[in-house]
């Protein structure tokens, strides 16, 4: 993104309502809940996705999937001029390490045959274990 329009766009987020902002981690539990739901609607669909698609058109869909959430993770994370990304602490690499971890949990659910209700209290730990520890990212380490 050039700079100009980088300065643009932070100083819109920064004008943007900070509750919108602070409902992040919400917005993303609430589309954690709906992909999950939306897994065991199509259960039996996402067992071969996930694990009989080696050789297919879907063989990448897992990492094309971490791909997405990596670049519009980083591109959020430049506009609100997040001090980890703009020092070079957290990488787009560092962030397609942890974006994949967090994705390749999420799909065990479906790997392991788990039903929705077991399913649904190991993805909230899942993700209550991710957002702790993507939270401190948004502040380079000290060392």
């Amino acid at each position: 993104m050039p700079q100009k329009q980088l300065q643009e766009a932070r100083h819109l987020a920064a004008t943007c309502n900070a509750r919108r902002i602070n409902n992040v981690g919400q917005y993303s539990t609430n589309s954690t809940d709906g992909l999950l739901d939306y897994m065991f609607d199509h259960f039996d669909e996402f067992s071969l996705l996930l694990d009989a698609s080696y050789g297919t058109l879907f063989q990448n869909f897992v990492n094309e999937l971490v791909d997405i959430e990596v670049e519009y993770t980083f591109m959020y994370m430049q506009l609100i001029g997040c001090e980890s990304i703009t020092s070079g602490v957290v990488t787009e690499e560092f962030l397609h390490i942890i974006v994949t971890a967090y994705m390749n949990g999420l799909f065990e659910v479906i790997r392991h045959g788990m039903n929705r209700v077991d399913a649904k209290r190991y993805v909230k730990m899942l993700s209550d274990y991710h957002r702790a520890g993507f939270e401190t990212i948004f502040s380079p380490l000290n060392d």
